[in-house]
């Protein structure tokens, strides 16, 4: 879940030793450069939630999803749940998931009875959204909902979040705790602070084992809370000086994203001019961020994925396939160019396939000094270290994959 502000705070905070992110690489091909929200699904994929609905990227294209009845474009929250549905819902309210490669409504959340669009998070097999009535929990697996009405509830825009002990925590004009075991509960809230005005608005957790929370209130405050023994109590406050976005948790730390800059809370890490409202981080550890304004930019964690600059790919030809070994990265063009780079050196060899084999559709390291090279028609070995290629076949042989077992490629 994110946290999204609209005012402007005053607090004036330094971090002389922040380390500073300047290699943002940005991600063309998104219907708006607004963008609220990032998810790193279990499949690879980078789904962003933007302006103009939501789209899923795959390393070199984008996918859009939208639905017939949707009554607003901008899309927030999103979330995957144990099947690899992807939920999201947009800011009139409706809660949609995408389950394959259809985007569908989810008509049981009754959005046209709500005042304000909700928050949501995914805990084990259930599905959490707030609501006027109280909270509406869905079983993922079977996609059977029901609300838990709260008499008396506050028909006020809520906040929602997980605690260490994977309880929902979630306010209006109070808090409550929910789990399945303990059922729904009021909780007291103490005010350890000087300031007694105090009318919380959204919360998050930080990643500790204590349940310790971020929240905000008025919009330009950002106070701490811990949670113990059933009781809430707040005991910091400050402000920011910038415009507030999101307060967002990524790896062990806790990011306050405003619309002049990004720092972590601890001060070690800090993002100028960006308007971020997202940091997360892909399983391949490479560090994606969404902006207000620029879109998509990613941090690739492997310097293979980093853009080349080098000339010495030919003028009207581009690169279709692959490779990374140890000691070289190799490319393969679509007019069956291969361009082997040396990384101790920088220095790249450039081999030409003849016209008849077409373009180099695959390339398979077998081992630091044995290359498949699969183009179109036919089959080579390619033998970096010793800096040849040598034709398998040439004529009708087309490789589609390999596999090795007991020292023998099939």
């Amino acid at each position: 879940m994110r946290i999204w502000f609209w005012r402007i705070g005053i607090l004036l905070i330094s971090y002389p030793s922040a380390a500073q992110f300047n290699n943002l690489q940005s991600i063309k091909g998104l219907p708006s450069d607004e963008v609220y929200d990032l998810l790193a699904d279990s499949k690879g994929f980078i789904w962003a939630a933007h302006s103009l609905g939501i789209s899923r990227y795959d390393g070199m294209n984008f996918k859009d999803f939208n639905h017939p009845q949707a009554t607003g474009a901008g899309i927030t929250d999103i979330v995957e749940d144990k099947q690899g549905r992807i939920w999201c819902h947009n800011f009139n309210g409706q809660v949609f998931y995408i389950e394959n490669e259809q985007m569908h409504l989810l008509e049981a959340y009754k959005y046209k009875e709500e005042y304000y669009y909700p928050r949501m998070l995914i805990s084990s097999d259930q599905l959490f959204i707030t609501s006027d009535k109280g909270l509406f929990i869905l079983n993922t697996t079977t996609l059977i909902g029901e609300y838990l009405k709260i008499n008396g509830f506050s028909k006020k825009q809520n906040s929602l979040t997980l605690t260490s002990n994977n309880e929902i925590l979630f306010n209006s004009d109070t808090f409550y705790l929910f789990s399945t075991t303990r059922g729904l509960r009021a909780l007291p809230f103490k005010n350890e602070t000087k300031d007694q005005d105090i009318r919380i608005k959204t919360l998050k957790i930080l990643p500790l084992q204590s349940d310790t929370l971020f929240a905000t209130y008025e919009y330009n405050k950002i106070c701490k809370l811990y949670l113990k023994n059933d009781t809430l109590y707040m005991f910091q406050i400050q402000q920011e000086k910038n415009k507030l976005n999101t307060i967002i948790k990524c790896d062990d730390e806790i990011w306050i994203n405003t619309k002049k800059e990004s720092h972590t809370t601890n001060g070690r890490k800090i993002i100028y001019e960006k308007n971020l409202s997202d940091i997360i981080r892909d399983k391949n550890n490479n560090q994606w961020f969404s902006s207000l304004e620029n879109g998509l930019s990613v941090i690739y964690n492997n310097n293979f994925w980093a853009k080349d600059d080098s000339k010495k790919i030919l003028k009207n030809d581009y690169i279709v396939s692959s490779s990374n070994t140890k000691e070289y990265k190799i490319y393969g063009t679509q007019k069956g160019g291969i361009y082997v780079k040396n990384k101790k050196n920088n220095t790249y060899k450039n081999y030409q396939l003849p016209s008849i084999a077409g373009s180099v559709e695959k390339i398979y390291t077998l081992n630091e000094n044995e290359i498949i090279i699969a183009p179109s028609t036919g089959c080579y070995l390619l033998k970096p270290e010793e800096n040849k290629i040598v034709t398998i076949n040439s004529d009708f042989l087309t490789i589609k994959g390999i596999i090795i077992k007991n020292k023998k490629y099939l």
